[in-house]
């Protein structure tokens, strides 16, 4: 089952989203940030290890107040934030430790957030080499 949930993520949202990042970096746009969403909690989980749950209840405080857990609170006023950091200045980065992203895959510029529970401003990114996440995505432009 991880196979093809793998597979699916690598086609529908890694490897265009590393595509996309590279393109807009080439054509000169100096403001790319780029991400890779990671927060796991346990009333979205609709298998075992489903991973995380992609959904807009967190940035607008929409989710289920009844089962939420208080690091669900807490992302979601870390997400608000950031947005609205962006918003306010694009050029800048949205939140500490997630500086704008480069070629090349060795230097950490994809942001890692919300990963392992991190859902403080203060450890809401972890920064990541591309190519630690990207390996995948050499059979699109094999």
């Amino acid at each position: 089952m991880n196979v093809i949930a793998d597979a699916y993520r690598d086609v529908e949202f890694l490897c265009p989203a590393s595509l996309r990042a590279q393109a807009f970096v080439q054509y000169g746009i100096s403001s790319v940030f780029r991400y890779e969403y990671g927060a796991v909690f346990p009333d979205l989980q609709l298998f075992p290890n489903a991973g995380a749950f992609h959904s807009i209840q967190e940035v607008f405080g929409t989710y289920d107040v009844s089962t939420a857990v208080p690091n669900k609170v807490t992302l979601s006023r870390t997400f608000q934030t950031t947005i609205a950091n962006f918003i306010k200045n694009p050029n800048q980065s949205p939140a500490p430790n997630w500086p704008k992203y480069v070629l090349g895959g060795l230097t950490r510029t994809l942001a890692r957030l919300a990963y392992n529970g991190n859902v403080d401003m203060g450890n809401f990114v972890q920064a990541a080499t591309s190519n630690s996440q990207d390996t995948p995505c050499t059979l699109f432009l094999a």
